[in-house]
Order: C-alpha cells, then structure tokens, then sequence
C-alpha cells in the first residue's frame, strides 16, 4: 500500500506563459546565494549549472527557496563551507533516483542529522564520513521534494517546490543514480561509503580532491568507465574497494603511490592488462579475482611480505609460481585458481605455515604435490582438482586429523590418493562428493 501527500512548501508566484524575467524573486535568491558560496565551490573543482533542469541549479534554487535553515542565518553567522557542504549533499541527493533516497532532506535542520550515514565533527558542523549503503528493511517513509509546475490561474502557471511522502513496504531498498562531482565540495570526508546499491555512470575524477579520505568503498553497483587515475593523490588512503562493478581498462600505475593502502579490492570486474606489482609491497588484502588480467605472477611476489590474502581466481594469466612464494609467511588466502597457471606447486609453498586456504584448481599445473604442503596445519580450504597433479594426499595431509571445510582433488583418477578429501574429481571435471574419513 502506497500512500502519497503532496504539500506545497513555497510561495506561489504567479507567471504568465512567457518566460519569467530574470530578475524574479526566485532568481535573484540564487543568485543571492550563489554570491555567498560560488567562489569556494569552484575552488573545489565544481561550477554552477545555470541549466534549470541540472540537478547543480535544482539545489541552488531549493537552498535559496525552500530551505529554512541555510537562509534563517545573517551572512558571517556560520562558516561558507558548511553552506557549501550543505549544497552538494543536496546535489547527491538529486542525483539518486528511484523510490528510496538516501537521505531526507530536512529544511528545519543541519545536514548532520539527516540520515545515520551522515557522521560530522564533534562541533556538527562539517561532514566527515558518509555511509550510505543499501538497507534491510521491510517498511520505510520516504520523502521526496521535485520542483513542479503547477496552474494558478485559469491562464497562470507558477513552479513550485512540492514534498512526496511515500509509504511502502519494501525487502531489499538499494539507492540508484550516480555520483556527482560535487562530492569533492566534501573537503573533511575521511570516509565515502556508497556499497552495495545500483549507482551507475562513472567515477568522478574528482574523488581525487578529497585528500583527507582513508577509506573508499563503492563494492557491488554498477560503476562503468576506467579507474581515475586522480585516485592516486589520495595518499592517505587505507582501504579502496571497488569490487563487483562494470569497470574496464587497466589499474592505473598512480595506484601504487597509495602506500598506506591495506584492502585493494577490485575483484568482478572487466579489468585487463597486469597487475601493478608495487601495490603488492604493501596491501594487505587483494581482491583481483574474475577480471581479464593477463601476464604472469612477477618474482616480486616474494616482496609482497604484508600480503595476508591475495585472491586472483579467473583470470587470464600464464606462466608459473614463483618459488619466491615461500617469503609470504603472513599470507591465509592464496587463490590462483582458472588463471592459466601451469608448472609445478613450488616446495617452498610449506613455509606459508599461517595458510588456511590455498586454490590451484582448474589450470594446467602438473608434477608431484609435495610433501612440504604437510607442513601448512593450518589448512582448512585446499582446492587442487582440474590438474594434472600426482601424489598421496593421504600421506601429506590426511595424517594431520584435519576436518577440512572444502579438500577437492583428481582422486576419481589413478594419479591421486586421498582419503580426507570432501570432493574427488576424475579427468572429465566430473566430481563427487564423498564423506571425509581424517586420519587420526
């Protein structure tokens, strides 16, 4: 069930059907306010749209005649930026589309108590983090302003700001539309979370400007067009997650001047050419997986000694394993599975002693698994079928009495023996699970 209330909240003021003169109330208001804040917003990177069907003016035109608060204050009472920052949340808020907005905006109150996700300073005056991630909810309110037009008169027409109040029920609320540029006009951001909604378009290069972010994630929407490469001046940057987008091209080699990055997450993508080799000295987790990465693993992975988890399933890779390898003894995750990988399993790998999962499945990988795998205890997730490998899993790992999570092998073939695996493949990538009988 649905219900809808429309209030007016401007003044109607009458027009005819000509074109309103420049000098209309309304307008001069813009112009009014756009005198107070137009010079810090085109410091940041962003201009004003002077198209009345921008979403730039749309904001403009609602701050200048709807909103109480930015226009209750004498000029000089609060700081410009926070007029400014008031502006491009309104412009984000525009931005989306749909029946659910990320926020409520408010023309009573500051920006810091629109939405949970809007987290300002201990003074309440800038905003320092936004999180606005799709919800869980079963019911929600939710309003909506659009500027209408609406007949007066019999002959008069006026526009008028008018507010949509929409009950519903509703399973999973994701936010749609784009990110605007006027983001960057968010200059103590430390935080833009956007994840797990249907934001499409492309990254602004504006991000690039907001200096102070540590952390962006924007996983699981459907982003297209190529990583900014401005999001290399983001040095402070700890935690870039742009996983399960639509994005394409290559990781920009700016990338690797963010040397404070932790989590690097670009995993489900179109991403293609090779992995920059420098983001690996010190990430601690990479996600690359199901992208067109080609190349080879770099004999630089034995530098990648804070890497914990480096997953690259399915990718379009060659050559071997470096037996450097071995340097990694902080690495859990190690996934190299579907990338094309071929050679042997390095014995070097039992000095990764903290591995819990390790994934050479599906590649063209051949020889004996050694028995220096015995040595990683830690192992719960250990995926070797789709190969051309032989040996006694049972013998190197069974022994440990292990109950493993995932164990699958070839030992539906003659070249493997394992009677702790949970699955066992034969040579036509036909597998069968069976019980697994750990040994004691």
């Amino acid at each position: 069930m649905m219900g809808i209330v429309v209030i007016v909240l401007a003044v109607v003021l009458p027009k005819s059907s000509s074109p309103p003169p420049t000098s209309s109330p309304e307008t001069v208001a813009i112009n009014t306010l756009w005198r107070n804040v137009g010079d810090q917003i085109n410091k940041n990177g962003a201009s004003w749209n002077t198209d009345p069907d921008s979403t730039q003016y749309q904001a403009l035109d609602w701050l200048a005649n709807v909103d109480h608060w930015s226009t209750s204050f004498k000029d000089g009472d609060i700081p410009t930026q926070v007029l400014v920052e008031r502006y491009a949340l309104v412009v984000l808020w525009m931005s989306t589309v749909g029946e659910y907005r990320p926020y409520t905006l408010n023309v009573s109150t500051s920006v810091c108590t629109w939405a949970a996700g809007i987290i300002c300073d201990e003074n309440d005056e800038f905003v320092t983090q936004l999180k606005l991630t799709n919800v869980d909810r079963k019911y929600i309110v939710v309003l909506s302003w659009k500027r209408l037009r609406v007949n007066v008169l019999p002959y008069s027409t006026a526009f008028c700001w008018c507010v949509f109040v929409h009950a519903r029920f509703l399973a999973d609320v994701k936010i749609k539309g784009t990110i605007p540029s006027e983001v960057a006009l968010l200059t103590s951001l430390v935080s833009f979370i956007m994840a797990n909604n249907t934001l499409s378009e492309t990254l602004p290069t504006e991000l690039g400007l907001l200096t102070n972010l540590n952390t962006l994630d924007v996983e699981r929407n459907r982003l297209s067009g190529y990583i900014p490469t401005e999001l290399g001046q983001l040095t402070g940057l700890t935690r870039l997650d742009l996983f399960g987008n639509d994005l394409v091209g290559p990781i920009p080699t700016e990338i690797g001047l963010l040397t404070n990055m932790q989590i690097f997450g670009v995993g489900s993508n179109s991403l293609t050419g090779s992995i920059p080799t420098v983001i690996g000295t010190f990430a601690h987790e990479m996600s690359l997986e199901r992208n067109r990465f080609t190349g080879t693993l770099p004999t630089e992975l034995g530098l990648w000694t804070t890497l914990t988890k480096l997953n690259m399933y399915n990718n379009l890779m060659s050559g071997t394993i470096p037996t450097e390898i071995g340097l990694l003894t902080n690495i859990i995750i190690f996934d190299v599975g579907k990338t094309g990988m071929s050679g042997t399993i390095p014995t070097e790998l039992g000095q990764c002693t903290a591995l819990v999962r390790v994934s050479f499945q599906l590649n063209e990988m051949s020889g004996t698994i050694p028995t220096e795998l015995g040595k990683c205890t830690a192992l719960i997730d250990v995926l070797l079928h789709g190969n051309y490998l032989s040996g006694n899993l049972s013998d190197i790992l069974c022994d440990s009495g292990t109950v493993f999570e995932a164990f699958w092998s070839d030992c539906g073939t003659s070249n493997v023996t394992c009677s702790c695996c949970t699955a066992c493949c034969d040579g036509n990538q036909t597998c069968t699970e069976q019980v697994q009988n750990a040994g004691t």
